[in-house]
């Protein structure tokens, strides 16, 4: 039975249930990731990040985590933002969260933080 602990204290990780693939990639992104060389682009006309995004790829390097990652740089409507996906155990790439751009911390509100910047 997943979940289901008999013991005292901590549960071991084996009694969780497996985990399932979380890439919610359309297949064209999967299959351009798997291939493509640094520096390649393609244009997904629907992708995690809207409609007719260009997503470029840069080199493959493997994280602190061990898993191989990619940076990307998504364009969309003439604007420009940091992207990052990394492989799955089985296979696969998975969207994951940019923690910094350029050395620079990336916050979820950064468009609101910096218009309030200098204004009282």
């Amino acid at each position: 039975m997943y979940g289901a602990c008999r013991c005292v204290g901590v549960c071991h990780i084996a009694a969780l249930p497996p985990r399932e693939p979380r890439s919610a990639l359309p297949a064209a992104l999967q299959t351009f990731l798997a291939r493509a060389p640094a520096g390649s682009s393609v244009v997904l006309a629907a992708s995690p990040w809207g409609a007719r995004a260009s997503v470029y790829a840069h080199t493959p390097y493997y994280a602190a985590s061990g898993r191989i990652c990619r940076d990307l740089t998504i364009e969309q409507a003439g604007r420009r933002r940091p992207g990052l996906v990394c492989r799955l155990p089985r296979g696969g790439w998975e969207s994951a969260r940019v923690l910094a751009d350029d050395g620079r911390p990336v916050f979820a509100a950064n468009t609101r933080q910096s218009q309030r910047r200098g204004t009282k």
